[in-house]
């Protein structure tokens, strides 16, 4: 919850760097925001991947905070906005994405776009996550 707080309190300073991007999706008949996705460029040295001991993850992206509000889930947005940050990624010469998610719907759709996908072992909260890697 403390690295939701802060990536959303900076979202330029998290997510436009480097070809990083932060997408809304709002709907038409009213202006609302009901979903948006962060795509954060690792090709760039941050804090989380100097800790690793690394100085990049050589031109990958990290799909970051995907959310749909509730009411509009199982309504093609998910997908929609995965799209247009697939394309933006292409368009910015990223070779593939990467993300991690619990969430059974969003798992289905990382798959249905041809995400790869690797369970991995969250040692911060004791719960298992799927990680995805979309290559282009």
């Amino acid at each position: 919850k403390e690295t939701l707080k802060t990536d959303l309190a900076s979202i330029e300073d998290v997510y436009f760097a480097g070809r990083g991007t932060f997408f809304i999706l709002e709907r038409n008949s009213d202006a609302n925001i009901i979903g948006a996705v962060g795509l954060q460029d690792l090709s760039l040295p941050t804090k989380e991947i100097l800790k690793k001991g690394q100085n990049s993850c050589k031109n990958i992206g990290e799909l970051r905070r995907m959310t749909i509000h509730s009411s509009e889930r199982r309504k093609g947005r998910g997908k929609l906005i995965l799209k247009a940050i697939l394309s933006y990624a292409i368009d910015q010469g990223f070779d593939g994405l990467t993300g991690s998610t619990r969430i059974d719907s969003a798992k289905s759709l990382y798959k249905s776009m041809g995400g790869n996908e690797v369970e991995q072992f969250d040692s911060a909260t004791g719960k298992k996550k799927s990680r995805f890697d979309l290559f282009f």
